[in-house]
Order: structure tokens, then C-alpha cells, then sequence
């Protein structure tokens, strides 16, 4: 079962091949590539230029160029790409390439790969795979990899780490190029249409290349209001990070109060009371929306 699904861009590409676009996809990228961000030198085939890693979680950008800025190429990957192709949108620049991505957190571990393959029919369609020696999910490659559609389905979780268990976490990926890869920034960065609208169409696209090449998917356009949450991808193990942060943060600060004099105030904050010598919650139907907004503090690297 499907407990949570996020759907989005993934991933953007956009090349240039004259001055005036490549001066222009440059001023682009120096927005999200100042080197006090932590901004690496990057080459690409003959191109050279810097990238940055999101320290954050939000992905991150790439920009080289080549022959003096004659042709330019810029990459963006993760939350930023959505960031990035907005800004793109209106302008002449036409992407290259675009992953438009389903990640789906189901409730209970899923068949791997390996488990999969005796279900599908490599005989009509080009497939390919990956098969860890582990308790990994492993990956799938649908169609031929210079074509204009090309699908992959992985074990997302696995690729993240953080101590998610297999097969918990799976991303439907499905990579545009060309003609098809404009037809779908067209669409997903476009000010015609709202989060609802983008979200639709990727699950809508990706739910049916992935059935036209008779691959099992989990999702359908039904699934499309759930809970967007699992782009913290940590967050499969939130029971055990919210137990860490209550020990680690919440403990020592109630700790404190309590020695201060305020064990009652401190009770009644976490909404705790004491019934015939039994520690009880003042348990809510509803949780308030504002309670996720912690996650931004647990989704932080370790040592920030």
C-alpha cells in the first residue's frame, strides 16, 4: 500500500550553442553557484565549469562551458531544478533533458528487482537491471538509453541511506529528451498551471510509460493528493529520528526546566498528566499542521 508519493521534476538540462544564451544560462547559474556556497570545479566532456551540492537536501546545480563561451550546458537536479526551471520558463532557452520523478513510500518492504524480472517481458521491451548482492531493492532500466524516453525504477532508499530499511522507498523515474523533454517543461514550469496541475501530469506521464512498457506501478492519477512528504526522504525512519530528538534536545531542555522549578509548566507543554500514579497524554484528533515544521531542523547534516 501506498502510504505516501511525491511527484515532480527531477532533474533539467539545457544547452546553448551561441554567446548571447550561454552569457545569459551563466548569469543563471552564478545565482545558486556563489563559491562562499560551496561551488566545486566540474568538467563535462570538453566543458568546464563548477557545481554545488545542496548541504540542505535540495539537490543542486552545474554550469560549464566551452570553445569561450560559445556553448554552454547547465544541470540542476533535486528541488532546485524547480527552482532553476522557473526561472528558465520564460526565456528562449530550450532544456535538453527532463526527469520527471514519482518516489513512493509504501508501508511494508516491496518485491526487488530480481523479484520483479520473471513478471515482465523483456522479450517486447528493452529492460536492463541492477542486482545488488543485499537486501536492496537493486534497479531497473526501461528502453533504450539514447532514446526520448527512457525509464528507470530504483530502490530510492538505498541510494539515500540514513539507515532506511530496503525496499521501503522506490523512485519511477522516467527521462525525457529532446522534442518530448520540451513538451514537458512546457508544462511543468509553466505559470498556466498551478502545484496541482504539475503534479497530475507526472503521475499521469510517468504512470503510463512505465504501464506501456508493462511495468507494474503501485500509483495512479487517484494517488496524486496524498501526502507529499517523502522528498525528506529521511523521514521513512521519522519514528526513530523523532525519538533521537527527543532524546537528544527535548530531554535535556525539560531536564533543565524541571530542575528550575517547572515541572508542571513542562507537563503541561508536552500535554502530559499524571492519573492514579499513570503518566497520560492529552492526545489531539488531529495533529496541527505546524507539527511538521520541525522537520526542517531534523532534515539538517549532523553537524550544523
Amino acid at each position: 500500500m501506498v502510504r505516501e508519493l511525491d511527484a515532480a521534476a527531477d532533474w533539467l538540462t539545457v544547452t546553448t550553442q551561441n554567446y548571447e544564451d550561454t552569457e545569459y544560462l551563466q548569469r543563471v547559474a552564478a545565482r545558486h553557484l556563489a563559491a562562499d556556497l560551496g561551488a566545486r570545479p566540474w568538467s563535462f566532456r570538453d566543458y568546464h565549469g563548477h557545481r554545488r551540492h545542496d548541504s540542505s537536501g535540495k539537490g543542486g546545480i552545474a554550469f560549464a562551458d566551452k570553445d569561450a563561451g560559445c556553448y554552454g550546458i547547465l544541470q540542476t537536479w533535486g528541488a532546485m531544478s524547480v527552482t532553476v526551471g522557473r526561472q528558465l520558463a520564460a526565456d528562449r532557452v530550450r532544456p535538453t533533458r527532463v526527469d520527471l520523478a514519482v518516489t513512493v513510500l509504501h508501508d511494508e518492504p516491496q518485491k526487488s528487482i530480481l523479484e520483479l524480472l520473471p513478471e515482465l517481458k523483456p522479450e517486447e521491451h528493452k529492460l536492463s537491471a541492477i542486482i545488488p548482492l543485499c537486501a536492496e531493492g537493486g534497479t531497473l532500466y526501461i528502453g533504450h538509453r539514447g532514446s526520448d524516453a527512457f525509464g528507470r525504477l530504483y530502490d530510492k532508499g538505498a541510494q539515500l541511506g540514513e539507515q532506511i530499511p530496503p525496499r521501503i522507498l522506490w523512485r519511477y523515474e522516467v527521462e525525457y529528451k529532446r522534442k518530448l523533454a520540451e513538451q514537458a517543461a512546457a508544462v511543468f514550469w509553466s505559470n498556466r498551471y498551478d502545484q496541482s496541475d504539475t503534479r497530475d501530469f507526472v503521475v499521469a506521464n510517468v504512470e503510463r510509460f512505465f504501464r506501456e512498457h508493462e511495468v507494474p506501478v503501485p500509483f495512479t492519477s487517484q494517488d496524486v493528493d496524498k501526502a507529499s512528504l517523502v522528498r525528506y526522504a529521511t523521514r521513512i525512519e521519522d519514528d526513530h529520528r523523532t525519538l533521537k530528538w527527543l532524546s537528544e534536545q527535548v530531554q535535556p531542555a525539560a531536564l533543565r526546566l524541571s530542575l528550575n522549578g517547572h515541572h508542571d509548566a513542562v507537563c503541561q507543554a508536552l500535554g502530559v498528566s499524571i492519573r492514579d500514579g499513570v503518566p497520560s497524554f492529552e492526545t489531539l484528533d488531529v495533529i496541527p499542521p505546524e507539527q511538521l515544521n520541525f522537520w526542517q531542523y531534523l532534515d539538517k547534516p549532523v553537524e550544523s
